[in-house]
């Protein structure tokens, strides 16, 4: 995986290379709130999914919002959100995984997200540059672009396991019961910290204390143990 969609390097580049290229309504916002306006607008007429792809917590901003989310989800389509690890250590974007959660569209998280983007329909997405300003892109080969990346990180995405955290669990508890669970799938100490966003140490600190409280024998038995006993 790349940060670059066909050789565009952040999303102000995508908004200024594909500006006046094809017919659009908007080609920008006037700000967050004008853009949020318009995402809520496209909430109430989705046909299918919705993609969001979210690699900064913005408070306030869309991608958080329980109206979009509800609108969406009333509709019968699929809410498909992304985000990069460093996400879920907002208490605010922690609250809104298991808001997410309980209505059966928990955000995946992995390690790195390259653009901001949300996807309605693969009609239509709206793009944010490094700045937070935001434009509508509806050229066919970006959209399918950006709809492949949304693909690829959804797969490679684990589930947040803080959407099912009880409401008095801290993200290093969540945080630990992801590293359980990836260790009852036979994953490395390396491979968990990419996966998660953490450091090789923080896994192997986890490790070492699941293994002690589990009485396990090896990693792989901490993880197969917890999965048995309920705990992840």
């Amino acid at each position: 995986m790349t940060d670059t969609i066909f050789g565009l390097e952040s999303g102000g580049d995508l908004l200024h290379r594909t500006a006046g290229r094809s017919p659009v309504e908007r080609a920008r916002f006037d700000g967050c709130a004008d853009a949020a306006a318009f995402v809520e607008q496209m909430a109430a007429t989705v046909e299918g999914e919705v993609m969001q792809l979210v690699p900064v917590f913005t408070a306030g901003s869309f991608e958080f919002s329980r109206l979009v989310a509800d609108a969406v989800l009333r509709r019968g389509a699929k809410l498909r959100a992304v985000w990069s690890s460093k996400v879920l250590e907002e208490p605010a974007a922690a609250a809104h995984a298991k808001w997410l959660a309980v209505r059966r569209s928990a955000p995946r998280v992995v390690d790195h997200v390259p653009i901001r983007a949300t996807l309605v329909d693969r009609a239509a997405a709206i793009v944010h540059d490094d700045d937070g300003r935001a434009g509508l892109i509806q050229l066919d080969r970006v959209l399918g672009s950006l709809s492949l990346i949304g693909d690829r990180l959804w797969r490679n995405g684990i589930e947040s396991e803080i959407g099912g955290a009880d409401a008095g669990e801290s993200s290093c508890d969540a945080r630990k019961k992801m590293v359980l669970r990836l260790l009852a799938e036979g994953l490395t100490d390396d491979a968990i910290a990419r996966r998660i966003g953490v450091s090789v140490r923080t896994v192997r600190n986890d490790v070492a204390g699941a293994m002690v409280g589990l009485r396990a024998r090896s990693r792989f038995q901490a993880g197969v143990r917890a999965v048995q006993l309920g705990l992840v």
